[in-house]
């Protein structure tokens, strides 16, 4: 389970805090709904594209205590599941509706649209 998580960080100031980052206490198990604090279970790692900066960063991982179930903290500039940041995704499709241009790769702007 994801997790969305407002680090008030764009995605370079998160790459470079690494796993430095201020990452929330989580009381309450999303998946058993039981009020233990959940354990850091370590990070996986992620790209984050935005714009032409490629950022490799790090997603902590919790577990439940209780359910043994775990649950990632996503930072909000990220889409669950994509590499390209919100701001750049928004971007192009705005580029694209508004402005009548295509910036990058048509066939990634045309899925962003019909995926949105």
């Amino acid at each position: 389970m994801l997790l969305i998580i407002d680090f008030k960080l764009n995605a370079e100031e998160y790459a470079n805090r690494g796993t430095q980052n201020d990452f929330p206490q989580i009381d309450r198990c999303p998946h058993c709904k039981g009020l233990v604090t959940l354990q850091r279970h370590g990070f996986y790692w992620r790209n984050a594209i935005e714009g032409e900066s490629l950022y490799h960063i790090p997603i902590c991982r919790l577990k439940c205590p209780s359910c043994k179930k775990t649950v990632s903290l996503l930072p909000d500039f990220l889409i669950p599941y994509y590499q390209y940041t919100l701001d750049t995704v928004l971007g192009k499709v705005e580029d694209n509706l508004i402005h009548q241009v295509i910036t990058g790769c048509r066939q990634l702007v045309s899925f962003y649209q019909s995926d949105l």
